[in-house]
């Protein structure tokens, strides 16, 4: 299945590092980018990076084609073990077609 999730700790709440992880995501999912369906992306982040959530968002939009986006920021997130507060962290989980929920017809 097409699924991944990355979670970075930063030393500086930056737009540009939290796109590298958003195009890491897609690769670990193994899809690419301009010819593979993207589900949904779930980003969340700690509050460092809440002046540039908005923009985080618009980011992963256009880094996976996907309108399906959601996240916020929470006081810590669960990554490598550990729960990150105290530093910059963003944490991206890209899904795959696999993931797409069926249609009823009507």
């Amino acid at each position: 299945m097409s699924h991944a999730i990355c979670v970075q700790v930063f030393s500086d709440a930056r737009l540009e590092d939290a796109a590298a992880l958003v195009e890491s995501a897609v690769e670990k999912a193994g899809l690419r980018r301009h010819t593979d369906y993207v589900s949904r992306v779930i980003l969340l982040c700690t509050p460092h990076f809440a002046p540039l959530l908005q923009d985080l968002a618009q980011l992963c939009v256009s880094k996976t084609n996907c309108m399906n986006v959601w996240g916020g920021c929470a006081s810590g997130l669960l990554g490598q073990g550990q729960v990150f507060s105290n530093e910059p962290t963003v944490l991206i989980a890209v899904f795959g077609k696999e993931f797409e929920t069926p249609r009823d017809s009507i």
